[in-house]
């Protein structure tokens, strides 16, 4: 039994991590697209 309770309390720490680390990847992601997604319309005001 102590070994069930240790995996169901173990489990939703790593799934925890995982998704803080899906969540950065997700906002990092984001903020490299409206850059990019910037940068074209610089050149095109310019032009």
């Amino acid at each position: 039994m102590p070994e069930k309770r240790a995996r169901q309390f173990f489990v939703p720490r790593a799934a925890a991590q995982g998704l803080r680390r899906l969540n950065r990847g997700v906002v990092l992601a984001a903020a490299s697209a409206r850059l990019v997604a910037r940068l074209p319309s610089f050149s095109t005001d310019r032009g």
